[in-house]
């Protein structure tokens, strides 16, 4: 950031409605419903998550043996939401909703599979 400015008016927000927002002007491939999720997370990623939930209503499990436990949990889809999760590797596992769980192997699959020549 090279110049900021303070404005010495105040900022009213009262009638700013983030969800309303988010489906008019965020995330066009976002569902309007939530879903319920249900991920396998690292005991790292869970330290991390119990501090900053991600949904509505998170519940944890308690560890496994591996130390990983299960989050269930309700919100929306979106290509953010999947990119996050991609971008947390090995940390995490979709178990549900199983079309999604689907719909990511078959991300993963793809960029590891060899490059093809037309």
């Amino acid at each position: 950031m090279s110049l900021a400015e303070v404005l010495l008016d105040g900022c009213d927000r009262a009638d700013f409605d983030p969800d309303l927002w988010l489906t008019t002007c965020g995330d066009p491939y976002q569902e309007l419903q939530a879903i319920r999720w249900v991920f396998r997370v690292s005991s790292d990623l869970a330290e991390h998550l119990r501090e900053q939930p991600v949904g509505v209503d998170d519940r944890w499990s308690k560890p496994d043996s591996a130390g990983y436990s299960i989050l269930t949990t309700d919100m929306r889809y979106s290509e953010r939401l999947i990119w996050w999760i991609l971008g947390l590797g090995g940390n995490i596992e979709v178990k549900e909703p199983v079309e999604v769980r689907l719909d990511i192997r078959q991300r993963l699959e793809r960029a590891l599979s060899p490059y093809e020549q037309d």
